[in-house]
This record gives structure tokens, sequence and C-alpha cells, in this order.
């Protein structure tokens, strides 16, 4: 990824983590799984390649495994 892809990334990741903090706080609970497939399918459709493979290689994603799977390691 280039330095942009991630930095837009990040406040992709970061905009959705608020939101769902927000509703989260007005008692609308979600499950791990619901959280990190709402994250992957907010992503534009040039991501579709990346978030299907994501799904497809997890029996039960998190958003933590999500947002480490969008994001390089060193950040």
């Amino acid at each position: 990824m280039r330095v942009k892809e991630i930095q837009q990334a990040m406040i992709h990741v970061d905009t959705i983590n608020r939101i769902l903090t927000q509703l989260t706080s007005q008692d609308l609970n979600f499950k791990e799984e619901d959280k990190a497939l709402a994250l992957l399918w907010s992503f534009p459709t040039s991501w579709e390649d990346f978030c299907t493979t994501g799904i497809n290689n997890s029996s039960k994603i998190t958003l933590d495994e999500t947002i480490n799977m969008v994001l390089p390691e060193e950040l």
C-alpha cells in the first residue's frame, strides 16, 4: 500500500470506529462479527476483492482482526 492509501484507510477505520462507539453509547449493541462486516462493507467497491478475501479467510471475524488486515502491522 502507498502512504496515501494507508492514511485514507486509517481515517476510514477511525470513522467507522467512532460511529460504532456512538451507536453503542445509545444502547445499540453489536456482535464483533457484525462490527467487522460493517467495516468491510463500508469500503468502496475498489476494495471488493480485499474485503471478500477477508471474509472468506475467517470462520468468525472480529473488528480487531479486520483492522489488522486493513492496516499494516507497523502502525
